[in-house]
C-alpha cells in the first residue's frame, strides 16, 4: 500500500499551468531580456535565435564565459 500526500500537496489544474509557464525558457530568455532594459515588445519580438544571442551577450557583458563544445556556461575558475 502506496501513502498519499496530503490534499493540499497535490498540483492543481492551475499550478500544472504555472508550472508550464515557468517551464517555458524561450518566455525566461525573453523576460531576462526585459530586466536587462530591453524594451518588452522589442524582447518578445525577436525570434529564438537572436533572443539566445541576445542572453549571451548579457552574460558574456556580466563577465561570464561561454562553454561552446558543453552549450553551457563555464563555472567561474574553470
Amino acid at each position: 500500500m502506496t501513502s498519499q500526500p496530503p490534499e493540499d500537496l497535490k498540483l492543481s489544474p492551475e499550478d500544472a499551468q504555472i508550472k508550464a509557464i515557468t517551464d517555458d525558457m524561450n518566455l525566461r530568455m525573453c523576460l531576462h531580456l526585459v530586466k536587462n532594459g530591453v524594451p518588452w515588445d522589442v524582447a518578445f519580438s525577436l525570434d529564438e535565435i537572436e533572443v539566445r544571442a541576445f542572453v549571451m551577450i548579457f552574460g558574456f557583458l556580466d563577465g561570464h564565459d561561454w562553454d561552446w563544445e558543453a552549450s553551457c556556461w563555464k563555472k567561474k575558475g574553470d
